[in-house]
């Protein structure tokens, strides 16, 4: 009765732009960026053949219209300090309750954290301090409609993004 909309379909279509760049000014510095643009729709669907329900022009769900990521880097010998920002636009989720004929649609917010890292390298061993997600930012990284009659939550549910994660690696190689 409760199904989410995943299968096959006749026609889908997707279309978009990537660029990255990598520069680096000096040899000890490094800039990098990375642009996605992706528009994905499906074309011919028919969804619900008896009620004539389709989802001709409706976007994919699951799909970002952007992602995004642009980092920094300076080295000193062995040390390195880097820096990165990560950004992902909304994307939609979708439903269709068979027994009403009801296709339900929410738009998931997209989400921007930045990660922190530096360490040094030696040799043998090597050391790294991180913080991922400095601002504890909460985000969906998956989502998919819940349902009050079979899972007792209405509306969109996920996967939440990784948390403010603060940690150290300690390697050694021989």
């Amino acid at each position: 009765q409760f199904t989410t909309y995943v299968r096959n379909v006749h026609r889908a279509s997707m279309r978009g732009l990537e660029a990255s760049a990598d520069w680096r000014p000096i040899d000890a510095w490094r800039i990098g960026a990375h642009l996605g643009r992706v528009d994905a729709q499906y074309d011919d669907d028919v969804l619900d053949p008896l009620r004539g329900t389709r989802l001709d022009g409706h976007r994919l769900p699951l799909v970002p219209r952007y992602n995004a990521s642009i980092d920094a880097e300076v080295r000193s010998g062995a040390w390195y300090v880097r820096v990165e920002g990560v950004a992902a636009g909304g994307y939609v989720i979708n439903a269709y309750e068979g027994t009403t004929g009801v296709l339900h649609e929410a738009a998931i917010p997209g989400y921007r954290i930045a990660n922190l890292s530096g360490g040094w390298s030696g040799t043998h061993a090597s050391l790294m301090l991180y913080a991922y997600n400095v601002a504890d930012r909460r985000y969906f990284s998956s989502a998919t409609f819940g349902f009050a009659g079979v899972a007792l939550y209405p509306g969109a549910v996920g996967a939440i993004g990784q948390r403010r994660t603060i940690g150290a690696n300690l390697r050694w190689d021989y």
